[in-house]
């Protein structure tokens, strides 16, 4: 489930950005979840209509992971980087029942 997770996080983030050296990704494990992190090094726009359609595009691109993440009882997003060279942080947390009940 996370590899399917992951995959698809970076795959949202190449429509954004084309330089794909510059993707990186974390997954951290603890207790009973997994996080996993992908940033890219897409600026958020300065311009309000391009950031929103920035933030569409993205969004559609991880239509699909989402849905799945949310019916495992995750969360998901993206925002700002927090790592130098700026850019854009997509995140994903899966609860390792929630994962396991929709495995079945």
């Amino acid at each position: 489930m996370g590899t399917q997770v992951l995959s698809n996080l970076m795959s949202g983030s190449r429509t954004s950005n084309t330089d794909l050296g510059s993707l990186i990704k974390q997954l951290v494990a603890a207790d009973d979840s997994l996080r996993l992190t992908v940033y890219d090094g897409h600026a958020p726009h300065a311009h309000p209509r391009l950031a929103a359609h920035c933030e569409a595009r993205r969004r559609a691109a991880l239509r699909l992971m989402g849905a799945v993440v949310r019916d495992c009882g995750g969360a998901w997003g993206f925002g700002d980087s927090r790592e130098p060279g700026g850019g854009t942080r997509t995140w994903a947390s899966l609860l390792r029942s929630g994962a396991a009940g929709y495995l079945g």
